[in-house]
């Protein structure tokens, strides 16, 4: 299970801000295009959960200063999938080391259902998310991604108004199972926002989740809120 396979139905990948929170799905991101340059191709073998994989990246040799953390929370929000066009601005954001880092969880995660068998029956379920994190905990825990979906909210909710490089930060510093536990939420909270109106401007609010609180009472509670 890839954490890719999460949230697509919302597209908080194409999450732009409006200046009033985080925008509805379908606004485009102007994410910075990575310049023209040769690519770099790392081979090595990587090791997590006693799985041993031989990774090919193709990594911009452009060079910044972004975590794996940042890396993959960009990857996510802009919804693209693993080694494509799309990735290489986010690539182009990270350290060698964030690099390395992002790369070891895209392998971990995409060799990880298999290895879980029945637990990932339902790829799209608490039960596969859980045994993924599980398997893929040191790649997880290099990357700094071990957020709770409580914490990825609070995050959340603590980021300057409209700064998605911020928000592409919490996410990719939540959990697998967080993350999709992290979903939920975001859908009711969309679902109820119409009703709410005004409270739900920005629906990861404290007005917003008060609001959506008898409709959404189950995913907020899953959340730890």
């Amino acid at each position: 299970m890839s954490r890719l396979a999460l949230l697509t139905p919302l597209a908080l990948a194409a999450c732009a801000f409006d200046g009033s929170g985080l925008a509805r799905p379908g606004q485009a991101h102007d994410a910075a295009v990575a310049p023209d340059s040769p690519s770099l191709h790392h081979e090595g073998v990587l090791h997590d959960g006693g799985i041993t994989v031989l990774e090919v990246t193709t990594l911009q040799t452009v060079t910044g200063s972004g975590s794996c953390a940042e890396i993959l929370g960009c990857v996510f929000l802009k919804d693209c999938d693993w080694n494509t066009p799309c990735e290489q601005p986010c690539l182009a954001k990270g350290t060698p080391e964030g690099k390395a880092a992002y790369a070891a969880v895209h392998t971990c995660e995409d060799t990880a259902t298999a290895v879980c068998g029945s637990a990932c029956q339902v790829v799209e379920s608490t039960s596969c998310a859980s045994c993924v994190d599980a398997h893929c905990q040191k790649s997880h825990l290099d990357c700094g991604s071990t957020f709770s979906c409580k914490e990825t909210y609070d995050c959340f909710q603590q980021c300057p108004k409209g700064s998605l490089p911020c928000r592409e930060t919490c996410v990719g510093q939540a959990t697998l199972q967080s993350l999709f536990l992290f979903e939920q939420l975001w859908i009711c909270l969309e679902e109820c926002g119409y009703a709410c109106g005004q409270s739900c401007q920005d629906p990861f609010s404290g007005a917003c989740i008060t609001c959506c609180q008898p409709r959404c009472a189950e995913p907020q509670q899953q959340c730890g809120l």
